[in-house]
């Protein structure tokens, strides 16, 4: 019986160190935006979105977290627009009151419920909605680093983030060649 026990208790820990080794080489990326490094918006806009990806080499199991997004001073306002036809699908999102930043609890209703977060990077977590109003150029950092994800053991996954970094508001080409147009008038009325 003894030998027994040892044996289990081997067993244990060699599964334990292969789930160990597993899980310090797995890759889970978390993507903002369609991976340009800038996000352009429309000036005086509401309701403009930036999309939320997730990767895993490993077939990470999503149990939830928090989602937090910092937008530099002065910048859009930014909400979320929800978890339907997300990963997160059937679960709950809770904003925090201010906004500011934007906090949101994210997670499923049981570990049944839990996602497997595949390599194709186009599982989408979530969708962020800016709103321009008032705002007319400028760039802005975003900053997604203290997002948090938990598996369905609500045991932190770790993550690299790629893709956008910043928002910038772009006038419209229209609004540009207007703008040049009457620059060109008044320089040949000289």
């Amino acid at each position: 019986m003894i030998m027994n026990t040892n044996t289990h208790v081997y067993i244990a820990s060699a599964c334990m160190l292969t789930f160990m080794g597993l899980s310090a080489s797995a890759t889970t990326t978390l993507t903002v935006g369609g991976g340009a490094s800038s996000i352009e918006l429309n000036p005086n806009q509401a309701g403009q979105t930036v999309n939320l990806f997730l990767s895993s080499d490993s077939g990470q199991l999503l149990g939830g977290g928090n989602i937090v997004a910092t937008i530099g001073a002065g910048g859009p306002t930014v909400g979320f627009a929800g978890i339907g036809g997300t990963v997160l699908d059937g679960g709950f999102a809770l904003p925090d009151a201010d906004g500011s930043p934007l906090v949101l609890d994210v997670g499923l209703l049981g570990p049944s419920l839990s996602p497997t977060i595949d390599n194709s990077g186009t599982q989408l977590l979530g969708t962020l909605t800016l709103d321009t109003t008032g705002l007319n150029s400028g760039s802005f950092s975003l900053d997604l680093s203290s997002t948090l994800l938990n598996d369905d053991g609500a045991q932190p996954i770790t993550y690299s983030l790629d893709g956008a970094t910043a928002v910038s508001i772009v006038p419209e080409p229209t609004s540009l060649a207007l703008l040049g147009l009457c620059g060109l008038m008044l320089v040949r009325r000289r």
